[in-house]
């Protein structure tokens, strides 16, 4: 389906025919691979979770690379069939490999039933209620600039090429956002990690972005960078948090519980985050900036929250 979807995608004309493809068949197809992609890793993990979750996922910074890379020169050359055709080709072998090296640890052998996909019992638990709430929030903050961080660039004066090459900066070093804070998590404590992130992520997005933005392109290459370093944990160390409070085979039916939430609220992320910038004055894409920033303080205490109910103290504590 997500093949499809792609290889489609090369022959849209009409916007409904991108969002029939992209949008609503790459979308279905996309939520349905990632729980099972993550949670199988997971499952061979306890001791080092955060580090093997972390490796696992550093592929989506590096298809964030290698992707635009590869479809720049189609572009250029004005050959958007084929630029995707390659890329939904590219897709193919790769899922082909992930499909043939995943196995499950857990319910191998026993017969489908929804009650091992989804948990809603478990958000009456608080240290799950406030960990998902934390990712809802944290997910939110970073759709919403990645979706109009190109947009921004435009607007301060940067040329189609200078921003795509901040996208590509910050995916380089969101690849390693994504590793380091997943390998000292396992010694650290992955909420402790993931609190400190997150407080990185909008300490940059409040004392670099919003200030500083505006200074064109030198500015913008410090900010990609800082901006990449800080946001790569949140798909790959956030998660992990999940299966800290969660049984290993528990792990797969609360990972699809916790993004079945988040998926609602990336949904309405980015329309409201459109409204705010609005008519795209400088003052309505500051404004934006405050949003996303306020969404990763947001998760920031709610995290906190969260280790809270599981630890029963305020202070510093590995977990």
């Amino acid at each position: 389906l997500y093949f499809v979807s792609f290889f489609l995608l090369g022959e849209c004309t009409k916007l409904w025919h991108f969002i029939l493809c992209y949008s609503i068949m790459n979308g279905f197809a996309s939520g349905i691979m990632m729980s099972p992609l993550v949670s199988c890793s997971a499952h061979y993990f306890k001791r080092r979770r955060g580090h093997a979750i972390s490796l696992a996922t550093t592929g989506g910074s590096i298809g964030g690379v290698v992707l635009p890379l590869m479809l720049r020169p189609f572009f250029n050359r004005n050959e958007f069939k084929w630029g995707i055709r390659v890329v939904s080709f590219v897709s193919l072998a790769l899922l082909v490999i992930s499909t043939m090296l995943l196995k499950e640890r857990f319910y191998a052998n026993d017969k489908f039933k929804l009650s091992k996909m989804i948990d809603f019992n478990g958000l009456k638990e608080y240290n799950y209620l406030f960990c998902v709430l934390g990712v809802l929030t944290g997910e939110m903050s970073f759709n919403s600039a990645l979706t109009f961080y190109g947009s921004y660039c435009s607007y301060v004066g940067l040329s189609i090429n200078d921003t795509t090459i901040q996208i590509t900066i910050m995916n380089t070093l969101s690849t390693v956002g994504r590793y380091i804070p997943g390998l000292v998590s396992d010694s650290l404590g992955r909420y402790n990690c993931a609190i400190f992130c997150l407080i990185a992520l909008t300490l940059v997005q409040y004392i670099a972005w919003l200030p500083f933005g505006k200074y064109g392109l030198n500015a913008m290459y410090v900010i990609s960078c800082l901006y990449g370093l800080s946001s790569g944990s949140i798909y790959s160390l956030l998660p992990v948090c999940v299966g800290q409070i969660s049984d290993t085979k528990d792990f797969g039916k609360r990972y699809s519980t916790m993004y079945f939430v988040v998926s609602f609220g990336i949904l309405i992320s980015s329309p409201i985050s459109g409204a705010i910038i609005g008519d795209k004055s400088y003052f309505n894409y500051q404004m934006f900036i405050v949003f996303c920033g306020a969404l990763s303080a947001v998760s920031a205490v709610l995290y906190y929250i969260s280790r809270y109910a599981s630890t029963k103290t305020w202070g510093w504590v590995v977990f």
